[in-house]
């Protein structure tokens, strides 16, 4: 295992802690008003194996993407990556918007035409961008512009929504700032949310900033104010106010994250990202890391994001 709060660590941390909450949460994925007993079932009595949907699938693609790029985007090639992962495992849960505009770069068409023609020739608002976005946050050296600059830039090959691009702008910014945040300094919610909101448009940076207000209630709170659904708004500020709930606690943040309900997986894998980041691999739970599969995958495209240059 490598040192604690090193960057290696931080890295493994929070894809390997993505990957887990990934497979955790598919199991409820599109569930409303879940009972808390059958939640904390499932992530106390782990499966003997946890298997990744397309939110890990993705993720994946991308470190190894920025890991073999010396962390730069090459929109084609990764554009390209996105539709290779599809079209080899279809089976993983993607959505059929998603499937349907990667079948497009498979068969050729041009990723920004793919793009730009989702939903009517809006573009996707969906949280696909922002659920593979944490190996952004994890490339080393980087200013927080530079990484939302980088982020933008992952997220145009599939979404051109500026709330789709806003999801991945939001996670890897998160993703950036606990990353480099010592492991022992309290985390203050306003530090996070900031300098994020500051970078996000405007029905972004509001529903962001009314996280604060819901840290110290119940998590009926966070349900009661975002749609928790497959949206860049509805999901992605509602994975974060659970991190910033239970930040160093990645099974009671699991627990929090799916009872929400809605798009479990993808809630749970983006709050789950941050909270590795922070913790680092200790944290994550070894029986997880045993029964998930191929871990020594997600390890290794960790390993190359944080040898980065």
């Amino acid at each position: 295992m490598a040192a604690p709060d090193s960057r290696q660590a931080r890295a493994r941390g929070s894809l390997l802690l993505a990957a887990c909450a990934d497979a955790l949460g598919s199991v409820f994925e599109g569930e409303r008003n879940l009972s808390p007993e059958r939640v904390a079932d499932a992530v106390d009595t782990t499966a003997s194996a946890l298997c990744w949907t397309d939110d890990t699938a993705q993720m994946l693609v991308l470190a190894e993407h920025l890991g073999a790029g010396g962390g730069r985007i090459e929109p084609d090639r990764l554009a390209a990556a996105f539709a290779d992962a599809w079209s080899t495992e279809p089976w993983r849960g993607y959505g059929r918007g998603a499937a349907r505009m990667l079948a497009q770069i498979s068969d050729g068409t041009p990723w920004r035409e793919a793009a730009q023609s989702a939903f009517d020739g809006a573009g996707s608002l969906g949280n696909g961008a922002a659920m593979r976005a944490a190996p952004v946050g994890l490339v080393p050296g980087r200013s927080l512009d530079e990484v939302a600059d980088a982020a933008t830039a992952s997220a145009v090959v599939s979404h051109v929504h500026p709330e789709g691009v806003d999801g991945a702008v939001t996670q890897a910014l998160a993703v950036a700032i606990v990353a480099t945040t010592p492991r022992g300094q309290r985390l203050q919610a306003n530090e996070v949310i900031e300098p994020i909101a500051s970078r996000t448009g405007a029905a972004f940076a509001a529903e962001l900033r009314a996280i604060p207000a819901l840290l110290d209630g119940p998590a009926t709170a966070i349900s009661d104010r975002y749609r928790c659904d497959a949206t860049a708004l509805g999901a992605v500020p509602p994975a974060l106010a659970v991190f910033l709930r239970h930040p160093d606690d990645p099974v009671a943040l699991a627990k929090e994250a799916i009872g929400l309900g809605g798009d479990t997986d993808t809630i749970a894998a983006m709050a789950a990202a941050v909270c590795g980041a922070y913790c680092g691999e200790a944290a994550v739970p070894p029986t997880w890391t045993a029964a998930l599969e191929q871990a020594a995958r997600v390890r290794a495209a960790a390993d190359r994001l944080a040898l980065v240059p």
